[in-house]
């Protein structure tokens, strides 16, 4: 479909699926022209079969892609993205974090604006990678980072790491001409301690500790 619109810019896939158990790779898919991708619903198993040279916007929400696939398409198209947003269903192994992150990292030199959200392995790869950023060589054009989690961990481990995120932020910060414009760290609780603040009892926890 993609192939047979060559001066395609801007493309919206939604509810595309794949039988993952009987899939076969398809014939890879050059395609000049695309500027803007958008993947809604659905399998991001189509990634595989893409390679998107000119890419400059690139949103993946409600996929099963996993990270891995995400990083072979980037690796293959090596596309000049300014703007990244992913919601990651499957993390990388515990053991493969930092390795992911530089070679993430190492794909988006351009980056300008990034938005991932969180469901397993939150903590270690979202502090991680913000470790990571700190660096003044590292994606020097980033202006807007917000990240999302789900998940109770990454509320204590943003209480016990507050300090490094600082660090972070004033790093970026006091690098000449900096590009940072804004930072966003959203979590899950943080809604609901807004309930209990107007006045509804939420309790998730243990049998000692609310985390609300």
């Amino acid at each position: 479909m993609i192939h047979a619109a060559p001066n395609l810019v801007e493309c919206t896939l939604d509810c595309v699926d794949f039988a993952h158990e009987h899939w076969v790779p398809s014939p890879l898919v050059p395609h000049s022209g695309l500027r803007h991708l958008r993947i809604i619903y659905g399998s991001g198993y189509i990634l595989r079969c893409l390679a998107l040279p000119l890419l400059q916007h690139l949103t993946i929400s409600n996929c099963d892609t996993a990270l891995e696939h995400c990083l072979e398409f980037l690796n293959r198209s090596s596309p000049p993205l300014r703007s990244f947003g992913m919601r990651m269903y499957h993390g990388p192994p515990r053991m493969n974090i930092d390795a992911t992150i530089e070679r993430f990292l190492s794909l988006v030199p351009v980056i300008t604006d990034l938005d991932l959200a969180f469901t397993d392995y939150s903590e270690d790869f979202i502090f991680s990678l913000i470790l990571a950023i700190a660096s003044p060589q590292c994606i020097p054009n980033l202006r807007n980072l917000t990240i999302r989690s789900w998940g109770l961990d990454c509320f204590n481990q943003w209480k016990l790491r507050y300090e490094q995120v600082l660090r972070m932020l004033s790093a970026r910060r006091a690098i000449p001409h900096s590009q940072l414009h804004s930072f966003k760290f959203f979590w899950i609780l943080a809604g609901m301690q807004r309930l209990v603040a107007d006045g509804m009892e939420i309790y998730i926890g243990t049998q000692e500790k609310n985390f609300i």
